[in-house]
């Protein structure tokens, strides 16, 4: 998040979808251009974790909102692979 005078408004929303748990995380802070956003140590093991975890069967994603913000969506099994 940007550093800003008026505030930032941060909104978590949870969802069961099909045998997922979708967990999206939006801002409507100033959006960076994720074409030249470097991906950090901390979303780089995140996206490991959840590869070894849960394989293809997990999705980590971060994407500009279509108004202003960002959007940060994870969804993973609620059910265990067998």
């Amino acid at each position: 998040l940007e550093k800003s005078s008026a505030g930032i408004a941060v909104e978590v929303v949870c969802r069961l979808q099909a045998d997922m748990l979708v967990v999206e995380i939006s801002d409507d802070g100033a959006a960076p251009d994720t074409a030249t956003m470097p991906e950090g140590v901390g979303l780089g093991n995140t996206r490991a974790r959840l590869a070894e975890l849960y394989g293809k069967r997990a999705t980590l994603s971060i994407a500009p909102r279509h108004s202003r913000g960002m959007c940060f969506t994870l969804a993973i099994p609620i059910m265990p692979t067998i």
